[in-house]
């Protein structure tokens, strides 16, 4: 795949140092800025709803929060899978809240039981036949529009968008490279949590590999899965690559896994970060991968989303179920510690903004990801707060 250069950010050398691109630290606690990212960012990029293992059989939904909004994607009785908001059309009642699930034939309103067809139609209102004329066929579910991309299913608000395709040129090779087992997973589990944190910390955090080898045990313990030394990313627009290739043994590693088993890279440990906030990571050795998003849902409230996929041999594996709670426990203990200290100091007058370091190499420890989300991000909320 050839190298994009516009997420690599500025070249830098000893003798004429100049200072990244950073976001102010306001940016991470000011309402006007998060209403500013809820419309120019949330309205109009590609968001991943779920693995396409989740949205197989009629009835299928997977529901998709981020900001204000609520989003159903839903697989109809045609097996077309479709994407609405999630709210009601009679007085605003949120339709479902369950993070996935499947419904019967309809989707009901658990307020006055108005109930809607798959497709997003509204099919039956109570006491209806007492108001002769009512437009109940004009009625439906405002859509949004769904694309299957790389075996994930992803929504965006905007009716108008450019295809995914066009606008992640290159991703489902990325991920069908480096989650090879991606075509024929199947859902595991998932989690969520919610912190008081801006939901850009995190983002921060997910694509900094600075910080692996001299963080804490647990980050030292996933430097230890992989040839950490031998580090790689790439770099596409809005969307990276990084990945290391699997350890030639487990000690040292967080959990137990037979290297001899391994496929070579795509058996390592792999990130796949997708603008504005999504991770999809492969975990060294377990035939799995977790997808994460980081969503906003206020200026200091983030709720984390966690789900688990992957090849069906590796569902209840010993070595798979000890990597997803190595990950759900300890490694998201100390990053979730991390990036909540780091929002507090963004809130401090003693803070003035990141520095980040980005060496000549672009090496694993380059923070040139950092720069670059912080310059797409300020490009495309800037005209939203003037």
């Amino acid at each position: 795949m050839a190298d994009d250069n516009s997420l690599k950010g500025d070249s830098v050398n000893s003798s004429d140092y100049s200072m990244p691109f950073a976001l102010e630290p306001h940016w991470y606690f000011d309402p006007a800025i998060y209403r500013a990212e809820a419309k120019a960012v949330y309205s109009n990029n590609w968001l991943c709803a779920g693995h396409q293992s989740e949205l197989q059989n009629p009835g299928d939904y997977v529901r998709l929060d981020f900001c204000d909004d609520t989003v159903l994607v839903v697989c109809g009785a045609d097996n077309e899978v479709r994407g609405f908001f999630n709210v009601c059309q009679h007085r605003g009642h949120i339709l479902v809240d369950d993070r996935r699930g499947q419904f019967k034939d309809k989707i009901l309103c658990p307020y006055h039981a108005w109930g809607y067809e798959l497709n997003g139609s509204l099919k039956s209102v109570p006491n209806l036949k007492q108001v002769p004329g009512f437009p109940i066929h004009e009625i439906r579910l405002p859509p949004v529009k769904v694309e299957k991309y790389g075996s994930f299913y992803w929504v965006n608000l905007n009716l108008d968008a450019k295809p995914i395709r066009e606008a992640l040129p290159g991703l489902d090779e990325a991920i069908r490279t480096h989650i090879p087992d991606v075509d024929r997973a199947v859902f595991f589990e998932g989690n969520s949590t919610s912190l008081p944190i801006n939901w850009k910390t995190q983002v921060d955090n997910a694509i900094d590999t600075y910080h692996f080898k001299f963080s804490g045990s647990a980050h030292r313990q996933l430097s230890n899965s992989m040839h950490f030394d031998q580090f790689e990313r790439e770099t596409h627009g809005k969307w990276l690559v990084e990945w290391g290739l699997p350890a030639p043994d487990a000690v040292g590693g967080p959990y137990d896994f037979d290297p001899s088993a391994s496929r070579g890279k795509v058996d390592g440990f792999s990130i796949i970060w997708v603008y504005p906030d999504l991770q999809i990571v492969g975990m060294a050795g377990t035939r799995t991968f977790m997808t994460y998003r980081t969503t906003p849902f206020g200026p200091e409230r983030t709720v984390l989303d966690y789900a688990y996929a992957g090849a069906p041999e590796a569902l209840g594996s010993p070595t798979a179920r000890a990597a997803i709670d190595w990950m759900n426990g300890p490694l998201s203990d100390e990053d979730n510690a991390y990036t909540h200290s780091v929002h507090l100091g963004h809130k401090s007058q003693g803070f003035s903004g990141s520095r980040f370091v980005i060496d000549e190499a672009l090496s694993r420890f380059s923070e040139h990801p950092g720069e670059a989300f912080h310059k797409m991000l300020y490009k495309e909320v800037k005209p939203y707060l003037e």
